[in-house]
């Protein structure tokens, strides 16, 4: 399979609009990804064949816009039907540090991890243990 011909940018529905919310507007509580997806863009390798420099321009288009990067499962167009969520690698990458939304949840506490069978759980980011790989 070629690669290139194959690759898809997940990540240009939000550059069209199709913003999906990270934020629980009712709770004042973000969303994160409680693990990392095993597709996640941020694992060594290109596991979504993203065309080659689209993940270094992403993490530049956070920095500069203090944004985030969203999970692809979370995005509009996922078969999974879960909420909004940071991306769990983005929350692990120096670039997370620029994020307004990152930094609201490590100054309030105020997280749910998103679950990828659907569950949500409230906690408190701070209580969080450092992330770690199963």
């Amino acid at each position: 399979m070629d690669e290139e011909a194959e690759a898809h940018d997940f990540a240009e529905e939000e550059e069209e609009g199709e913003v999906t919310p990270v934020l629980d507007m009712r709770t004042g509580r973000v969303r994160l990804m409680a693990k990392r997806c095993d597709t996640c863009i941020f694992r060594p390798g290109n596991l979504m064949l993203l065309r080659p420099g689209r993940l270094k321009s992403m993490t530049q288009a956070c920095v500069k816009e203090e944004g985030h990067v969203i999970c692809h499962d979370t995005l509009i167009h996922a078969d999974a039907h879960l909420p909004g969520a940071i991306c769990r690698g983005f929350e692990q990458h120096p670039a997370a540090d620029r994020s307004l939304a990152v930094r609201w949840m490590r100054v309030t506490g105020m997280v749910t991890l998103v679950h990828a069978d659907g569950r949500l759980e409230d906690v408190d980011y701070q209580s969080l243990p450092p992330y770690r790989e199963n």
